[in-house]
């Protein structure tokens, strides 16, 4: 009777050590992301310092609040146009912001999105990741227009040549590739006082276009930035 006490504990004993592995392996991922978001959160905000980039913000939200809408809205008795281009839409959480804060009847908000979710994996998301069943946020706004697709497709949807006006470019792909065809079809139109923001750009993707395309034109000045994202303004 001994000897199956002793062998029944020990399977118990056993069953309960290889549970607690397989806690801690669950775990580990999971941990190892965030060392690796927290490194480079820190790599990023030495780089705003070494670069210039200028006020550190809690949010994105107080840096839009603080150092973008009083230069994109004019005053209110003005005709002049304002147009913002986001790229990478998901849900439309910033469309929101910006629309709710902007009242101007001279607004035109462009959208750019999939709605199908990431197509391949980014930063421990899998492919899929922000998925919106194709669908386009349910935003009843005659200023905004959908540009629905991969964004390398639906870019020629603007003259970027044509827009005038204040401008806000919006980046929130996540991914360098979708980033880059964003930044080529914009790049030869811009005009001082254009506006962008960069919203990963703590993510190696983000920062490779801002270190290898954006900030070699020499026409950018930081206005801030965010434990995420920066923003920046042509000079």
């Amino acid at each position: 009777m001994a000897r199956h006490e002793t062998s029944g504990n020990s399977g118990t004993g056993t069953q309960r050590v290889v549970a607690a592995v397989a806690r801690v392996t669950n775990v580990i991922p999971r941990l190892a992301q965030s060392l690796d978001t927290l490194g480079a959160v820190s790599s990023w905000r030495a780089w705003c310092l070494r670069n210039g980039m200028g006020r550190s913000y809690d949010t994105r939200e107080a840096l839009w609040s603080g150092e973008v809408l009083p230069r994109l809205v004019p005053p209110p008795d003005s005709e002049e146009s304002i147009t913002i281009f986001e790229f990478g839409v998901a849900f439309g959480e910033a469309t929101r912001w910006w629309l709710d804060r902007i009242d101007s009847p001279h607004l035109r908000y462009h959208g750019f999105d999939r709605f199908t979710g990431l197509p391949q994996r980014w930063r421990g998301m899998p492919a899929g990741a922000f998925d919106a069943d194709g669908r386009t946020p349910a935003i009843d706004d005659a200023r905004v227009t959908w540009h629905v697709g991969d964004v390398e497709d639906s870019l020629g949807d603007i003259e970027w040549a044509t827009t005038k006006g204040r401008r806000f470019f919006n980046f929130d792909l996540d991914l360098f590739r979708p980033s880059l065809a964003a930044w080529e079809a914009i790049a030869p139109s811009l005009e001082t006082g254009d506006i962008f923001w960069f919203d990963e750009a703590f993510d190696s993707d983000e920062r490779l276009l801002l270190e290898a395309y954006v900030m070699p034109t020499g026409r950018f000045e930081g206005l801030g930035f965010s434990p995420f994202g920066g923003a920046l303004i042509v000079s």
